[in-house]
C-alpha cells in the first residue's frame, strides 16, 4: 500500500492527484492501526522479508472488513518506500497470490472454504452501455458470469511468469465487420502469462504481431500511452474507431478506420473474443486534480507491444482481457480455470471447498453465497469440476474510471 509517509508520487503533484493516482492513500490516524518494525513483525509471512520490489517497507496493522460479513483483527500491511509498480501498476494492491495472507486468515476463521479468488473486471469501455461493474469472489465463484465449457489447467513454475498461470495462446484474430477475420500471429503459438492487474489486453511482441496488425489495418502509431491504461499503442482518431463516442479532431476524417474485435484462442479450444468497445479507448489520463479526462487528440489499443527478447519479459493477458473472460484461480487444488464471461448484473455465487478438507467448512458462519437477483440455469457437474457447496463465500462488486 502507499500511505502519507511514502506515496511517490510526482514532487509538483497535488494531494488529489496523488490519491487518485495510487488508489487511495492510507492515512496513519486511526485507532484501530498498529504502527509495527515491519510487516513480518506486523504478522505478515516470512517471504515479505525480501525487500527487491516494495524497497524499505513500513509494517503495521489494522482492522480489514472484507465485503460485509468478514472482518479481520490486527490484519497485517505493508507500505512500500519504493515506487515498485512503475506506470504499469501504480495502485494499491490486495495480495492473493500463493501466500496470500488475506485468503489464509479468511479460510482460517470459516469465511470461505478455499484459498479461491475469481475476477470478472466488468466493461470498461467509454461510453454508458460500454460499462458494467467487474467483481471479485472470495472462496468460490460467479456462476451467473460464465458463459460455455472451461479451459482448465495446473500453475506451472513462477519465474518468467510471476503468476504461475501460463496458456498457450494458439491464434490471435481480428475481426472486421464485414464478416472477414485476418490473424496477426498465423502458425504462432505464444506462452502468455495470466496477470489480472497488467492494464491492457494483453502484451505482445511488437515485431511481428504488433506491425501486423497496423498492416492488416493501415494504421500507423503515435507512441504510447502513460495515462491509466498505460503502455498501449496510440493513434490519431481517424485510424482507429471508439465506439459511441465523438472526439474533437474527427472532423474532416478521410479513410477508412478499424472497428473491428480481436478474439484471442487459447490451446485451440477456448476462443475469447474482445469487443471493440473494450478494445479501443480514448486515451484515459488524470489532471492535475486528479479527475479521469480523454485526452482527445489520441487513441489507444490496448495491446502494450514488448520490444526486444520475450525470454525475460512474457507476454501476458491483462485485466481488459477479463471484459470477456471469466478466471478463477484456486490454490487449494493448484489449478485456474478460464470461461468466457456473460456480462450480466445477475449474481449466483458458488463456493468451492478445499479439496483436502474432507469435512467441509466450519458451520458456525455465515451464509452470504446463496444466489441473489439471478436467473442463471442450476449448476451442472460438467460445468463446476470443483468441490462446489453453498457454505461460505465472499463476493465484492468492483468498478473503475
Amino acid at each position: 500500500m502507499f500511505d502519507t509517509g511514502g506515496s511517490l508520487c510526482p514532487s509538483n503533484a497535488s494531494f488529489s492527484y496523488c490519491n487518485a493516482f495510487r488508489g487511495g492513500i492510507f492515512d496513519y490516524n486511526s485507532t484501530t492501526f498498529s504502527l509495527a518494525s515491519s510487516v513480518i513483525a506486523a504478522g505478515g509471512p516470512p517471504g515479505d522479508n525480501d525487500t527487491t520490489d516494495v524497497g524499505l517497507s513500513v509494517g503495521g496493522s489494522d482492522s480489514l472488513h472484507v465485503g460485509s460479513n468478514a472482518t479481520l483483527a490486527r490484519f497485517p500491511v505493508g507500505f512500500s518506500r519504493y515506487d515498485w509498480g512503475g506506470g504499469y501498476y501504480p495502485l494499491n494492491s490486495i495480495g492473493l497470490d500463493f501466500n496470500s495472507t488475506m485468503l489464509s486468515w479468511l479460510k482460517a476463521i470459516g469465511s470461505i472454504g478455499s484459498r479461491t479468488y475469481s475476477i470478472y473486471w466488468g466493461l470498461a469501455g467509454a461510453t454508458g452501455t460500454a460499462k458494467m461493474d467487474g467483481s471479485l469472489v472470495l472462496g468460490g465463484y460467479d456462476y451467473a458470469k460464465v458463459q460455455g465449457k472451461k479451459y482448465q489447467r495446473g500453475f506451472g513454475p513462477c519465474g518468467i511468469c510471476e503468476t504461475g498461470m501460463v496458456v498457450e495462446v494458439t491464434d490471435i484474430q481480428l475481426n472486421f465487420p464485414n464478416g472477414t477475420n485476418s490473424s496477426i500471429t498465423p502458425g504462432e503459438s505464444i506462452n502468455t502469462c495470466i496477470v489480472p492487474a497488467f492494464p491492457g489486453v494483453m502484451s505482445l511482441l511488437n515485431d511481428p504481431f504488433c506491425s501486423n496488425f497496423e498492416r492488416l489495418t493501415n494504421t500507423s502509431r503515435l507512441g504510447r500511452s502513460v495515462g491509466i491504461n498505460y503502455g498501449g499503442i496510440l493513434y490519431p482518431p481517424d485510424a482507429v474507431y471508439v465506439p459511441g463516442t465523438v472526439i474533437s479532431s474527427e472532423t474532416g476524417l478521410t479513410g477508412d478506420r478499424f472497428d473491428g474485435d480481436l478474439t484471442i484462442t487459447i490451446a485451440s479450444t477456448l476462443m475469447i473474443r474482445i469487443p471493440n468497445s473494450q478494445l479501443v479507448q480514448p486515451d484515459l489520463i488524470l489532471d492535475q486534480d486528479g479527475n479521469p479526462q480523454f485526452n482527445g487528440s489520441n487513441v489507444e489499443v490496448l495491446i502494450d507491444p514488448i520490444y526486444g527478447n520475450i525470454t525475460s519479459n512474457m507476454p501476458k493477458l491483462g485485466r481488459q482481457f477479463f471484459t470477456a473472460a471469466y478466471l478463477t484461480v484456486n490454490q487449494d487444488a493448484e489449478d485456474f480455470a478460464l470461461w468466457q464471461a456473460n456480462p450480466t448484473d445477475s449474481v449466483h455465487l458458488l463456493a468451492i471447498k478445499d479439496p483436502t478438507c474432507q469435512g467441509g467448512v466450519p458451520s458456525n458462519t455465515s451464509n452470504p453465497g446463496n444466489p441473489t437477483n439471478s436467473a442463471a440455469p442450476k449448476p451442472t457437474a460438467e460445468n463446476q469440476g470443483w468441490k462446489v457447496s453453498k457454505d461460505v463465500i465472499i463476493g465484492v462488486t468492483i468498478g473503475g474510471f
